[in-house]
């Protein structure tokens, strides 16, 4: 595992793992925190383009402000149920797809939903619970300075990216300020997600301070109900689409059963039909005459 490998070369530089999940979290941070800053900085564009006016587009950030303070406390839950990795990078794909949609829209309700909704969602879920996150896990000793330290990365990344994103969208216009946000997403997506680790007990490290491995929690009667309930309904969908699937095939059968009886009961009916009919009687015997003329005389002839 790459992670693996990399833990046992920090090690022999006496650097703890958990100061690269710093590192990852505070760069994620600061790019993460300036999709916040960067669409206050596009109104002015984006107001001159459109037509809108400024009311028009700052009701959507301010539905994004409200959000991303409302997700958070449901943010240290996700991340307890789902673990940190599945919950960045879903965050980081959701940033992603917000600023694309953002660069590509026509209309006010791809403003509520790219620019409002899935920025706010997406920045809510790591922003205010992620730094404590990890200062609890990784570490025992330093917990205040790696607090300190990611909490930091939010200002920082709007002093980094708000004065590019200016010059971007006077030059180059205001679509072209965010790409620069979308490539260091996902760029940073995949870093983290290569490397990166819940909690040091799966590199077989204790946290940064201590002596002594610390084993995962177990898991709480009411994960261990929810995770039940899950599988029971994973079962119960399962069994849904296999009983959907049988019953089309049954549904087929039946369909071909009922062409073959219909084709069957049309032939017996012409069959009926040419016995009672002397005209059709007497052209099957010709027909039926001049088919043996012709064999004898092929036969005859070889």
């Amino acid at each position: 595992m790459f992670s693996t490998s990399l833990a046992r070369f920090l090690a022999t530089r006496n650097i703890h793992y958990g100061w690269m999940m710093v590192a990852l979290v505070l760069l994620y941070g600061i790019c993460s925190s300036a999709t916040l800053g960067i669409p206050g900085v596009l109104m002015v564009p984006m107001a001159e383009e459109f037509g809108w006016s400024i009311g028009d587009l700052s009701a959507p950030f301010g539905v994004r402000m409200a959000l991303f303070g409302l997700i958070a406390p449901f943010a240290a839950g996700l991340m307890l149920v789902y673990r940190l990795r599945t919950v960045l990078t879903v965050a980081a794909l959701l940033i992603i797809a917000g600023l694309v949609l953002a660069m590509t829209m026509t209309a006010k309700w791809e403003l509520w939903l790219s620019l409002g909704v899935i920025l706010g969602v997406a920045t809510g879920m790591t922003s205010l619970v992620l730094a404590t996150k990890i200062a609890t896990t990784w570490f025992v000793a330093r917990r205040g300075l790696v607090v300190g330290i990611l909490g930091a990365g939010n200002a920082t990344g709007q002093l980094i990216f708000l004065p590019l994103a200016a010059w971007l969208a006077e030059h180059w216009g205001w679509r072209s300020a965010l790409v620069p946000s979308v490539v260091m997403i996902a760029l940073l997506a995949v870093a983290f997600l290569l490397p990166s680790r819940d909690r040091p007990s799966e590199l077989g490290l204790a946290p940064f301070g201590a002596d002594t491995i610390v084993p995962p929690p177990r898991p709480t009667q009411g994960q261990c109900l929810r995770d039940e309930h899950r599988r029971i309904a994973e079962r119960l969908a399962l069994d849904r689409v296999l009983g959907a699937g049988i019953r089309v095939l049954h549904l087929r059968r039946d369909q071909l059963r009922a062409d073959s009886a219909f084709r069957h009961a049309v032939r017996r009916q012409r069959h009926r039909r040419s016995q009672l009919d002397p005209t059709a009687r007497a052209d099957r015997r010709l027909r039926f005459h001049w088919h043996d003329r012709v064999r004898l005389a092929l036969g005859s002839l070889r």
